[in-house]
């Protein structure tokens, strides 16, 4: 019999998401990062992850199944349009989008990195 792959809303963009990020990247921040799958695969590019969550149950879950020692956990407190007027305002020349599924996504390169 096939073996059926995990999905779910996350799992499909993170081929999207690991396009983006290039080998040796420096800090990345995973916001929504439910059962840490893409913030283990970050880990695997990326200097240091830090994925935060506002299920507590989900992130306790994913640090007994992934072995980690702790993860901060943050309720989120802003709509889409403050996230992106945020970002605009501290990472100039970010990319802001909008995906399907309740998702967005935003592409920062550090200037002169």
């Amino acid at each position: 019999m096939a073996r059926v792959e995990y999905w779910n809303h996350n799992v499909h963009y993170q081929p999207v998401i690991l396009r983006a990020v290039p080998p040796r990247c420096g800090p990345a921040l995973d916001v929504g990062c439910g059962d840490g799958m893409l913030a283990c695969r970050l880990a695997e590019r990326c200097t240091e992850v830090t994925g935060i969550d506002r299920d507590d149950r989900m992130m306790a879950w994913a640090v007994y199944h992934e072995g980690n020692s702790g993860a901060p956990i943050k309720d989120p407190d802003m709509t889409w349009g403050q996230v992106r007027a945020t970002a605009s305002r501290l990472l100039p020349g970010v990319r802001y989008r909008r995906r399907l599924l309740w998702r967005y996504s935003l592409l920062w390169r550090k200037p002169g990195g």
